[in-house]
């Protein structure tokens, strides 16, 4: 381990509705957590001057010079140029912002920006369910899609800084459109908000569901969580929207096997906590569409951080050459 190596890291996750911050420790062990709230404006001078206000307290709360901080590594979930610019993110409503060289400014610290999924990814490849791999794939099934690929033990992302988008690729034509405007993405089939826009869309043809009465109860749309308790009372409607679901991930996940033959492919995200549902249908599903059938070693698992990738990968984002 070079003197690099030996410093302490801090890393950041920054998401549309909260930040997490992270003191890590060379060896990659959370020495201190931190959660704020995003700033309702999303304004870039607002969030910039939080982070960099939440930083120096970690500093000085941890008794820490800035000589002993190797760097502040970032995930935010958008698109990077390879100089650490925010190119666009749409959750934050950013566009063209410099965020890596206005953070390096104000803070007098090495700083390193990257895509949030693709950062959660190489949390996952130094210390989770990725661990022991060189090509490894991370899925986050949240409100969209977002994927790390790790590809020869680094984070892969594409010759113009602008690949690994694989809630992006298109599987099949879809009853709704994407937000980036295309129709037939894959998130579009396979996130949280595929899974209850389908089964809304199922209540809404008419069909008997348990779920109606959910609906009728709380005044607003039924959620991933009571569609997926629906799917292990065998409700119809929420059974129909979790078969979909998992079949078009199938889809997804086999696409990526026949293009990059990872060793391991890691669910995560909130809707992988209920794994068990169904985890080993999607398996078998994938096998079936792969191009080598028999013999493909690929493992799908659960990814095993949690809320604690972003800020461990963001951290080792920096010891990366």
């Amino acid at each position: 381990m070079n003197q690099a190596q030996q410093k302490k890291m801090i890393g950041i996750d920054l998401g549309g509705t909260s930040i997490k911050f992270g003191l890590i420790s060379p060896e990659g062990k959370i020495l201190r957590k931190v959660k704020r709230k995003t700033p309702s404006t999303k304004n870039f001078e607002e969030i910039l001057k939080l982070i960099v206000g939440e930083v120096e307290k970690i500093l000085r709360d941890n008794r820490l010079t800035k000589e002993e901080i190797h760097g502040v590594g970032i995930g935010f979930p958008g698109v990077a140029n390879g100089n650490g610019d925010v190119v666009f993110a749409n959750n934050l409503y950013w566009e063209n912002k410099p965020l890596q060289k206005s953070l390096e400014k104000e803070l007098s610290l090495r700083v390193k920006v990257g895509n949030d999924a693709s950062l959660a990814g190489f949390g996952e490849f130094h210390f989770g369910a990725m661990k022991n791999t060189r090509n490894a794939l991370l899925l986050t099934l949240g409100t969209g899609l977002g994927a790390g690929v790790i590809i020869n033990g680094k984070v892969f992302h594409g010759s113009h800084y602008l690949g690994t988008e694989i809630g992006h690729m298109i599987v099949g034509e879809n009853f709704y459109n994407c937000n980036c405007g295309n129709n037939g993405c894959l998130e579009t089939f396979a996130s949280a908000t595929a899974l209850v826009k389908y089964a809304t869309y199922l209540l809404d043809a008419g069909e008997t569901s348990s779920l109606k009465k959910t609906l009728e109860k709380q005044q607003k749309p039924v959620t991933p969580q009571q569609i997926i308790d629906a799917a292990r009372r065998h409700d119809e409607v929420a059974e129909k929207a979790l078969k979909r679901f998992i079949h078009y991930l199938a889809i997804g996940l086999s696409n990526l096997i026949n293009i990059f033959d990872p060793e391991v492919i890691a669910l995560g995200g909130g809707l992988s906590e209920s794994g068990d549902v169904f985890l080993e249908e999607l398996r078998r599903l994938t096998k079936t569409h792969t191009y080598v059938k028999e013999q493909n070693p690929t493992k799908i698992v659960i990814a095993e951080l949690k809320n604690d990738a972003g800020i461990l990968g963001s951290a080792m984002f920096l010891l990366e050459d």
